[in-house]
């Protein structure tokens, strides 16, 4: 057997095992990014559930960590609100209930929510099927 441990396939959290496309597939038509990294919300977006909302928010930034120095790959629920898209309730319970209810963000130990990578082509299907 080759030095090489079989499980370390099983590490699926480094920005290198990221779909590019699948992450660009999923944030067509929901948002734009400036040259300096600021989001845009196009049309679509706001009649998205608020809950796809807070999922596309958190792709998004994911994809801006990707795009742009010094840009984390998570968000504080004041980030989010600071967006203006939803209101603060609505931006606390929607986390709330993605991170407890069901699992699609992960928060780090900065209290930043995040979508993980692992969750990126299952994310890909419920975006957009649930419109409000």
């Amino acid at each position: 057997m080759g030095d090489q441990n079989p499980l370390t396939s099983l590490i699926v959290e480094s920005t290198d095992n990221i779909d590019r496309e699948r992450l660009t597939s999923l944030l067509t038509g929901y948002v734009v990014f400036n040259k300096t990294g600021e989001i845009s919300f196009l049309p679509a977006f706001y009649k998205l559930s608020n809950s796809s909302k807070i999922l596309i928010i958190l792709v998004a930034q994911k994809a801006r960590h990707l795009l742009f120095d010094n840009v984390a790959d998570a968000m504080s629920p004041s980030e989010v609100i600071a967006l203006d898209v939803m209101a603060e309730g609505s931006v606390k319970s929607c986390l709330k209930r993605l991170l407890e209810k069901t699992h699609d963000v992960k928060k780090d130990g900065e209290k930043r929510y995040y979508v993980p990578n692992y969750l990126l082509e299952e994310l890909h299907s419920k975006i957009g099927t649930e419109e409000a």
